[in-house]
């Protein structure tokens, strides 16, 4: 059976038995999951109740790290500016030999592309922090090539803010799971 298939069949299983519905100070509201599958290098977004609702080729961390996590998305930000970290500035100066700016302003050079979700995450393994975004370099799409983020073509970017942010800005929990497959592991990460 072709893996999207599984993946949207395990999803509907998990949305039927697990709550779609997070609370938050005693109140409910519901849930939609941004699900990223290493293997594939796939995003794909879920409702509720397990219809897809948007997917795309990602770019994922050149190191490998210990999967699955779960985390949640704790903002959007359209024309984000860019403050590369000291651990990328390093890397780049060591791997092209220039240094970073300090601050990269909103642009077409602006490696964070149009759009940048703030992740925060809860596995002890996974950065308390990360980024899901645009990009400056789209022909690294669909490869292990990134510091740590993930990253989307800048158009699919925008498609995804388009789907999310009015759920987000009307309440709903976003869930962003990391995983290897959309197959067991996820089931026990997103039921939690």
């Amino acid at each position: 059976m072709d893996k999207r298939i599984i993946g949207v069949l395990v999803v509907l299983a998990v949305c039927m038995v697990s709550n779609v519905q997070a609370e938050t100070n005693g109140q409910k509201r519901p849930v939609h999951t941004i699900a990223i599958a290493f293997a594939d290098r796939m995003l794909r977004v879920y409702d509720p109740v397990g219809n897809e609702l948007f997917s795309c080729k990602v770019s994922v961390p050149r190191v490998p790290m210990r999967l699955p996590i779960k985390g949640k998305v704790v903002a959007i930000e359209r024309d984000p500016r860019w403050t590369p970290l000291p651990g990328v500035r390093e890397y780049v100066l060591d791997t092209e030999g220039r240094m970073l700016p300090e601050t990269v302003p909103p642009g077409p050079d602006n490696p964070m592309g149009s759009v940048r979700f703030a992740l925060a995450f809860d596995a002890p393994d996974a950065a308390r922090v990360s980024n899901l975004h645009g990009t400056n370099h789209p022909e690294l799409i669909g490869k292990r090539a990134t510091s740590g983020c993930i990253h989307l073509r800048n158009e699919r970017i925008l498609a995804l803010a388009d789907v999310i942010e009015p759920l987000f800005r009307a309440g709903s929990e976003i869930r962003v799971v990391y995983t290897i497959t959309l197959k067991g592991e996820w089931v026990a990460v997103a039921s939690q």
